[in-house]
């Protein structure tokens, strides 16, 4: 008796695995926007299993009456990510999917709104949006800001927070504040605020910063206000690189870059106007930003102590 049941269940199973294998795909997901600029935007999307292919469509009404030309049931590589190319700044898109299989399409996701930019510049780089986590703050959105400070979250009082809030600020009412610090078993931590994700990895601490993200303009200044307190000769870096994917050498190449660095103590907010150096005509993937309070620190050289202080960074076009 008992033979026959587990037989029926494997029965019963494999009827269901075969069903789901000749079923059309279930529901994509539009992630939340967050790589959004003036003219352009990045769709990021969670896949389903037994997709084989992902279709988009981007109007500028919620009930896709008017759809944007080429953007109409297209096709995208199943990648995770697309962008959405010649858009008007400051105005509403609304972006739905579909996943097919050779046995159908799904039904089309939730619609997501995305909202271009007035330009083709990063969000909160006024730095008055912040996110507090129970053990720290960090300039919003995450995904796009990142620092050393979710080290805090292995052992809170042991490991220091390097990045901060500040109501130092050349205006409005907040800034970053980076300061290099140390902790027991660690290497010299830097304090420093950039693009990126940070996830921490003990085993390779160089390897916890995924640094940079989406973004296909060409600015030909990058300029704002900082303070720097370095300590003993250290320096403070301030860096805007611009990179693309090279596929056949499996490496990034630098498409254009701005790095400035001094040892200077600015005890006063001080301007900072620096010009793009491009090296080659193409089109980057991707923006590095990089506010550091040791300029050394990616290879954990600095000294502790030394602080940094930016606010109303921007880049500008011409």
């Amino acid at each position: 008796m008992i033979a026959v049941f587990a037989v029926s269940i494997l029965f019963s199973s494999c009827k269901k695995e075969e069903e789901e294998k000749e079923s059309p795909p279930a529901v994509p997901v539009v992630s939340d926007p967050l790589h959004v600029y003036g003219d352009y935007f990045y769709v990021n999307w969670i896949g389903v299993v037994g997709a084989t292919g992902y279709y988009v469509d981007v109007a500028t009404d919620q009930n896709f009456s008017n759809f944007l030309p080429d953007y109409t049931n297209k096709e995208v590589a199943i990648n995770g990510m697309f962008v959405v190319e010649g858009l008007t700044p400051s105005t509403s898109y609304f972006v739905r999917m579909r996943a097919i299989n050779a046995h159908g399409s799904s039904g089309n996701s939730v619609a997501q709104q995305f909202i271009t930019r007035a330009a083709n510049v990063l969000p909160n780089m006024d730095l008055e949006e912040w996110i507090t986590y129970p053990n720290y703050e960090n300039p919003a959105p995450e995904g796009v800001w990142a620092s050393a400070n979710k080290v805090v979250d292995l052992l809170p009082g042991v490991y220091p927070v390097l990045l901060f809030k500040s109501e130092d600020s050349y205006s409005g009412t907040y800034a970053a504040k980076a300061r290099t610090d140390s902790a027991s078993g660690m290497p010299l931590l830097t304090g420093s605020l950039s693009t990126g994700l940070f996830n921490v990895n003990l085993q390779n601490p160089l390897k916890s910063l995924i640094t940079g993200v989406p973004y296909k303009s060409r600015p030909v200044k990058f300029q704002g206000y900082y303070k720097y307190l370095g300590v003993g000769g250290d320096s403070c870096e301030i860096r805007t690189t611009l990179s693309k994917w090279n596929p056949a050498t499996k490496e990034r190449d630098v498409i254009g870059e701005v790095v400035y660095r001094t040892t200077d103590l600015v005890d006063v907010y001080t301007f900072f106007d620096l010009e793009v150096v491009y090296f080659s005509a193409e089109e980057p993937d991707t923006i590095d930003v990089v506010f550091a309070a040791s300029a050394g620190g990616e290879y954990f050289k600095g000294k502790i102590g030394s602080t940094i202080f930016v606010d109303d960074f921007n880049l500008i076009f011409e």
